[in-house]
Parts: C-alpha cells; sequence; structure tokens
C-alpha cells in the first residue's frame, strides 16, 4: 500500500471480548510456518507494522468501541475507504458486518466478502441487498474475478458513486 499510497492505513479486527489494541493472537499454527517458511516474520516484526500503519484491535466487529474508532478513521481517511470482512462466514455474522460497516464504504469503492464459494457469505449478501437501506447502493462487479479459480466470486461489491442509483 505505501507505494501507491504512502498515506495508506490498515485496520485489522479480529474478535474477542473486549477491547485489546496492539498485539494479534500468537499464529497458532506458527511452529509448522518456521518449519517450512524459515525466512517468514510474525506480523508484529515487520516494517508496516512498526511505521504505526497498521492498526490492530482484538474485539468483536460489532463492539461500540471499535465501530467509533472505525467511523473516526473513515471521516479521517485522506482517500478511498475499503472493507474486506472474513469473519467465520456464518451467515448472522457475515449479514451484521456488511449492515455495520457498509457505512464506511467511501463511493467507488469496495466492500469486499471473501470466501463467498461458501453458501452463506452469499446468503447474508443476499439478505443486504434485498433488505438493508444501503444494499441498493452497492453492485457486484465482477471485472475483478479474472482467475478461473478462486474464493470470493460475487464477493466485489462496488459502492456507488453519490447520486448514481439514488446512493
Amino acid at each position: 500500500m505505501r507505494e501507491y499510497n504512502p498515506a495508506a492505513r490498515l485496520l485489522t479486527i479480529d474478535p474477542a471480548e473486549g477491547v485489546t489494541n496492539g498485539q494479534p493472537l500468537k499464529q497458532w499454527n506458527h511452529p509448522k510456518i518456521a518449519r517450512f517458511c524459515p525466512h517468514c516474520r510474525h506480523a508484529t516484526e515487520t516494517d508496516a507494522w512498526r511505521s504505526g500503519m497498521v492498526r490492530f484491535l482484538r474485539s468483536r466487529p460489532s463492539d461500540p468501541i471499535v465501530l467509533a474508532t472505525v467511523e473516526a478513521l473513515a471521516a479521517a481517511a485522506r482517500g478511498p475507504v475499503l472493507v474486506i470482512e472474513d469473519s467465520n462466514h456464518l451467515t448472522e455474522v457475515v449479514g451484521e458486518n456488511l449492515r455495520l460497516y457498509a457505512r464506511f464504504v467511501s463511493p467507488g469503492s469496495y466492500f469486499i466478502v471473501q470466501d463467498t464459494r461458501l453458501t452463506m457469505p452469499l446468503a447474508a449478501m443476499s439478505a443486504f441487498f434485498k433488505r438493508d437501506p444501503l444494499g441498493g447502493c452497492f453492485e457486484v462487479d465482477r471485472r475483478l474475478e479474472y482467475f478461473i479459480v478462486g474464493q470470493h466470486w460475487h464477493g466485489y461489491l462496488r459502492r456507488k458513486e453519490t447520486g448514481e442509483g439514488g446512493c
């Protein structure tokens, strides 16, 4: 991200009870990674992490403190805001994340729903398009699906530009 936008920032949210800042959970398979990838480093050891470019919250995405943090960061963004949903893929969870985070995606940018090859994320997307007031402000952009095999078919949701389709 730094190469094309030095002001780019990344916020990652991993579920836990209560909000904690700083360190992610230890990688569950770290010993295996080290054995097969001796040059790999933990995320916290990278320049991007140390630079402050990456911010980590360990909490539920629906936590009011997390939502307030995301809202403040999105409002202060000096460029497009993109959201990637990669939760546990349960229909209810994906649907809640779509409902809560769609408002932060800037016009012309994307809400990427990962692993839509599974039926539950697709069901959540379908409900979002049908029932959520912001659902009509997004469209599936299949132009990004240029690989024959993929994990996110129909999962690239582009937010329409302001005024486009009543948005």
